[in-house]
């Protein structure tokens, strides 16, 4: 039996989920990359982890999607692609860094970057922000800013990811507007077999470009592989270095760099580093490329995949009681299956 604290917090569930859905509202549906996960202030992606996402936009707040529990977060609808292997992770993602607090004029700086970018999603930006000016700037700051500086920096770096990454996006976030519609049960039922092919356009244009996203990324470092590493050395020993690029064994190396004075040993601890910088920037390169061949092999079901935890998601916003994400075998999201893999 469940006490009145576990009866009121699903009650709270259940009434978010049957929130009426707003067919524009701005939240962003992947969880990455993430990557990966709205950008633009409403598409990128690339999003982060459900934890961080609650916590910036609890369940039932403008989306009732957003109340959905992701049971199995690395086969999330139209989420990012993932590396594997010794380093599963989301792929394109916002760092830690990026998700740092807005500077003085950073708002207006960004949307700026929006407005040459991502014209369409500027100007919804722009409607959400005249609608409510002060729930924007929360949402603002926690959700869109760290996907526009992630993406600024990609479009620096590397202008053709950054295009490839934009159509990205906006077939993401046209997916999940189109979703948020089907969530809603007042959307017509002749219109849903509109949107419900609009999904899968979207999820299979999204499949397409992900596998060249991967391999524009792995040729760029490839290519100019000691830039690279001396670049990602620099910003290791600075402390400005993206989580992603770290592992405990450099992080070791790194404090005993730092509080070492003798110069012979930092010079042996800095090209210890070096090497340690240099393999895990091979490794980023074979697990990208990895994960693109997985996905061009994959092709049609992937897509089907993405497709049927798409439903999931839908269903369970829309309080359908047979919803809820299986996970490999049938097997509910909270029962373990001996051979699944958390990241």
């Amino acid at each position: 039996m469940r006490s009145k604290g576990t009866r009121r917090y699903w009650d709270k569930g259940r009434a978010a989920l049957q929130k009426p859905a707003r067919p524009l509202s701005l939240y962003p549906f992947i969880p990455f990359f993430s990557v990966p996960l709205c950008l633009c202030g409403c598409i990128f992606f690339l999003l982060g982890s459900p934890a961080a996402r609650a916590q910036s936009n609890p369940a039932g707040d403008d989306d009732p999607m957003g109340a959905v529990d992701e049971a199995d977060a690395p086969a999330r609808p139209g989420g990012m692609p993932r590396l594997g292997g010794e380093r599963e992770r989301p792929f394109f993602e916002p760092s830690p860094e990026d998700r740092a607090p807005l500077k003085p004029g950073e708002e207006d700086q960004l949307l700026a970057f929006a407005e040459k970018r991502f014209p369409i999603m500027h100007r919804l930006l722009g409607e959400a922000r005249q609608r409510n000016p002060r729930a924007f700037a929360r949402r603002f700051e926690n959700e869109f800013a760290p996907r526009l500086r992630h993406l600024q920096r990609i479009y620096a770096e590397n202008e053709e990811l950054g295009e490839l990454m934009r159509r990205h996006a906006e077939n993401m976030f046209l997916m999940q507007r189109a979703g948020r519609m089907l969530a809603n049960k007042q959307t017509p039922p002749a219109m849903r077999g509109r949107l419900t092919q609009e999904v899968r356009q979207h999820l299979q244009r999204m499949v397409e470009l992900e596998p060249r996203m991967l391999e524009t990324r792995a040729r760029q470092y490839a290519d100019d592989r000691s830039g690279w590493t001396d670049r990602r050395l620099e910003r290791v020993l600075a402390g400005s270095a993206p989580s992603e690029e770290q592992t405990p064994e450099m992080s070791n190396v790194i404090h005993a760099y730092q509080v070492d004075n003798d110069t012979v040993r930092r010079e042996v601890m800095r090209a210890k580093l070096h090497d340690l910088v240099a393999a895990q920037l091979d490794l980023d390169i074979r697990l990208m490329r990895q994960r693109a061949a997985q996905l061009r092999q994959r092709g049609d079901d992937e897509i089907e995949q993405r497709w049927q935890r798409f439903q999931q998601r839908i269903g369970a916003a829309r309080g359908d009681s047979d919803a809820r994400p299986k996970r490999p075998g049938n097997q509910p999201a909270d029962k373990p299956n001996g051979n699944s893999r958390r990241p």
